[in-house]
């Protein structure tokens, strides 16, 4: 198992330092095989509530913080994602604005 990245990446980690156990690479593959085969099915008969699912795990969902955009810094507060995956942000009294992966920073 993998304990030291040598990439750009800004904080690259592993199983092994937030967990310290032995893994097995085959064992991990089949279990991660199975849990996207679960949700995949799960987006085939019911994608809103896959949909709900995700939101609810939203880092921040639903409370104001402090984030960055291309127009400056803003207090708004997270509510979910788009149909194209990007998220949707809102400022205090107004409505939500989408944002691309890399276009808010979260201070």
């Amino acid at each position: 198992m993998r304990k030291i990245f040598y990439s750009d990446a800004p904080n690259p980690i592993s199983l092994v330092q937030l967990k310290p156990t032995e893994y097995e690479p085959l064992e991990e593959l089949h279990l991660l095989i199975s849990i996207l085969m679960k949700k995949y099915r799960l987006l085939q008969k019911k994608p809103d509530k896959l949909i709900s699912d995700y939101h609810q795990l939203l880092y921040q969902r639903d409370e104001f913080y402090t984030y960055k955009v291309a127009k400056g810094i803003i207090t708004g507060k997270i509510i979910g994602v788009d149909e194209y995956g990007r998220l949707l942000l809102a400022e205090q009294g107004q409505e939500a604005l989408a944002y691309d992966l890399k276009e808010v920073k979260f201070l």
